[in-house]
């Protein structure tokens, strides 16, 4: 059996001898371009069709389209980039491609393509544009962005009696939607229905333990905490971030949560109809109605906390997925040519369609076939996006293994907090 140590060495031995191929094996690859992108639910046929007009005015080009797992992202790109044998384009959301650009990996773009990419620059609004930048560079094109909202199930609701979240801000009750409100919807929803004593439906399904904090972060917003602070050298929680580390912990020893915020896999109890919110992206919408065609449900904006800034105290996450170039591409030319194609009108609304996202663009057409879409879309207001780090993802791992012992009652908030900013400090500094 190959174990993932001989795995990874395999690897490394073969991406070394790709390195070592003949001249004419080497011209042989380079009338290849390479795109890889980890599935939104598109293919690898899905990229081919959407860019055969491409290829058809290049006919000694040709694709060579990898769409992957998310699972294992880190291990397959860090190797392929390492190892010198990266995809010539790629798409890498927010949160991902800094550190590559840290490395030297990744081509600046506007110093390779200056005009094109000022012209670019124009077909996107500023707030995406501008987290495709770092240190005054732009390393990648705004593809998608993704907005997360409530979901609720107002079977549920309706049975405890209770108004549904507002699904838009001009909502009657908009201005009342706030944490405490929250709080007490989630405590009417969370029920003990065969009367055993223990908590068989939650008021909102939501865990500290999955792969990424998306459902975490919009507490410390809404409590005036960020990450990092402006400078991106320091944490941006110290000061205030126990007020949304409070909050999580009211939920979990209230029972609004499922196993004191630690279930491993909250969102099965929405769709099991035992939870009464979920907190989850639009492409979620897609989803349920796919695959739980029987359960009912609507969208609303996450409530309002205690904070005066950070989008009127209802930060909520968004982010943006970009296609980046490899600053070893053999044809970089050629390759920022099938970057701005894929990214340019028709070919991103259509690969929009096929994966359920809204796109980046500013003339994306928003689709009207769901009415629940409108949250997402209003609610983009309030999306707050991560600040940009090559070691942000470290700081998440750090911030949620802090939220975590403070759920089980191993630190206080306030101890979680200052940990947490410490270990923050330290990583961010290494820079």
């Amino acid at each position: 059996m190959l174990r993932l140590a001989d795995g990874f060495v395999f690897g490394l031995l073969l991406l070394f001898g790709l390195g070592c191929q003949s001249p004419a094996n080497r011209d042989a690859a380079d009338s290849v371009l390479r795109l890889w992108k980890a599935s939104h639910g598109e293919t690898a046929q899905d990229f081919e069709h959407v860019l055969a007009p491409f290829f058809s005015q290049r006919p000694a080009l040709r694709l060579e389209a990898v769409v992957h797992p998310w699972q294992g992202w880190d291990e397959r790109y860090a190797t392929a980039y390492t190892g010198g044998m990266p995809p010539d384009i790629a798409y890498m959301p927010d949160e991902f491609w800094p550190r590559f650009a840290a490395a030297g990996k990744l081509a600046a773009l506007d110093e390779m393509f200056p005009e094109e990419v000022e012209a670019m620059s124009r077909e996107y609004p500023d707030n995406l544009w501008q987290l495709g930048s770092m240190d005054g560079h732009q390393y990648g094109i705004p593809f998608v962005y993704v907005s997360w909202h409530l979901y609720y199930n107002p079977e549920l609701f309706d049975r405890a009696g209770l108004a549904y979240p507002p699904a838009t801000p001009d909502a009657a009750d908009f201005d009342a939607w706030t944490w405490d409100r929250f709080r007490e919807v989630g405590l009417a929803l969370s029920q003990d229905h065969d009367g055993d004593g223990v908590l068989d439906q939650w008021g909102l399904a939501w865990s500290t333990l999955d792969v990424n904090p998306n459902a975490i972060y919009p507490f410390l917003w809404q409590g005036g905490a960020d990450l990092l602070d402006a400078s991106r050298k320091r944490n941006g929680f110290a000061e205030r971030g126990a007020v949304g580390f409070r909050f999580m912990r009211e939920l979990a020893r209230d029972g609004i949560v499922p196993e004191g915020g630690l279930h491993p896999g909250p969102f099965e109890l929405f769709y099991d109809g035992r939870a009464g919110m979920m907190i989850a992206p639009e492409s979620a919408i897609h989803i349920l109605k796919r695959d739980f065609p029987d359960l009912p449900f609507g969208a609303g904006i996450v409530p309002r906390g205690p904070a005066i800034d950070f989008y009127e105290g209802r930060g909520a996450f968004g982010n943006s997925g970009f296609w980046v170039l490899s600053k070893d591409s053999p044809r970089p030319r050629e390759a920022f040519d099938l970057l701005r194609f894929i990214t340019s009108p028709d070919p991103s609304a259509y690969m929009m369609d096929v994966v359920q996202l809204f796109g980046a663009r500013k003339d994306w057409q928003a689709p009207t076939d769901d009415p629940r879409l409108e949250t997402f879309i209003r609610g983009q207001r309030y999306l707050v996006p991560y600040p940009l780090h090559p070691r942000l993802r470290l700081v998440h791992t750090i911030i949620q293994a802090e939220v975590q012992g403070m759920l089980l009652d191993r630190k206080t908030p306030e101890q979680a907090v200052a940990a947490a900013a410490s270990a923050v400090d330290a990583l961010v500094a290494l820079r």
